[in-house]
């Protein structure tokens, strides 16, 4: 019978769900399998300091409580070998766990997997009160128990493999827009070159997700930009206006970043780049042989992570 429910957890355990509706199958799964009343799970990934998931099923407890039942079961069962079940008899004047889940007999073990860092904590009781209508946990359910931790721990691996496939699918297919758009600026230069810059002036826009773009030119004074912005002219007004290049100078980087520009960076700029106050700054030197010929920047919303 025990074997025949596993069997059953694993069919469901199969089809797509949340986390949290998986956590709640194997606590139900578990007090049903092994006629216990309360099913406990926490999963733990990585270097993590506490419980990544974890899922109390059998017994309303406040979540800042739940959060102790795991460090308390690390407690009382530190050389436990994994893959192993320790079953307790506890004891309310001996036993922090009592405290916290009034059990009278527990089961619990942990499984780990070394090539996803994930370790698996479940664990059933019966409490105090139940006592009188369930059996005692017998050790003819350690193997089974055993068992089900590994089912468990094999969907759960295979979910977080899933997983990261569809993250890495999504962002090599993020990365690929990203070349595609790349070439695609490159085959369509012309023989015009301020063309040719506007266009890898846009294409920052679009790559860098940002509010705005400009490239100073400084061998002719001409100011390129795109995306948003308000200013009518479309010349820096002189050699000694490339306030770009001057924020760039300023920094002494191959690339600068302003997280928020301040009134005191762009005091003695003109009125076009005031409407980035407070915006994020990213600039750099265009170079050709060594020497700077124009610098493009790139403006951002300042919770953007640079």
């Amino acid at each position: 019978m025990i074997y025949r429910r596993m069997q059953e957890f694993n069919s469901q355990a199969l089809q797509e769900m949340t986390d949290e509706e998986f956590l709640t199958l194997v606590t139900e799964s578990l007090i049903d399998i092994f006629e216990v009343e309360i099913g406990y799970i926490a999963i733990e990934t990585g270097n993590s300091a506490k419980s990544d998931f974890q899922h109390l099923e059998g017994y309303s407890l406040a979540p800042a409580s739940q959060m102790k039942i795991l460090a308390s079961l690390k407690k009382m069962m530190p050389r436990q070998p994994l893959g192993k079940v320790r079953q307790m008899e506890l004891q309310a004047d001996q036993d922090e766990l009592y405290t916290l889940l009034p059990l009278r007999h527990v089961f619990v073990t942990c499984v780990k997997n070394p090539e996803s860092d994930m370790t698996i904590y479940l664990m059933g009781g019966i409490t105090d009160k139940g006592s009188s209508f369930y059996d005692p946990i017998g050790t003819d359910r350690e193997a089974a128990f055993l068992v089900f931790a590994q089912q468990v721990m094999a969907h759960e691996t295979n979910y977080y493999k899933t997983q990261t496939i569809k993250q890495q699918l999504q962002t090599l297919s993020q990365e690929q827009k990203r070349i595609t758009s790349i070439a695609e600026s490159f085959l369509s230069f012309d023989t015009d070159p301020d063309q040719n810059i506007q266009k890898f002036v846009s294409l920052s826009v679009s790559l860098l997700s940002a509010s705005t773009a400009v490239y100073e030119n400084l061998q002719s004074d001409q100011l390129l930009h795109s995306g948003n912005f308000k200013a009518v002219r479309t010349t820096v007004g002189g050699g000694s206006q490339h306030h770009c290049n001057r924020l760039v100078q300023l920094s002494k980087q191959p690339i600068v970043c302003y997280p928020n520009l301040t009134q005191d960076l762009i005091s003695e700029t003109p009125s076009w780049i005031h409407q980035f106050q407070g915006c994020t700054f990213l600039g750099s030197s265009v170079m050709i042989d060594k020497q700077p010929v124009g610098t493009l920047a790139i403006f951002l919303d300042n919770h953007t992570a640079i």
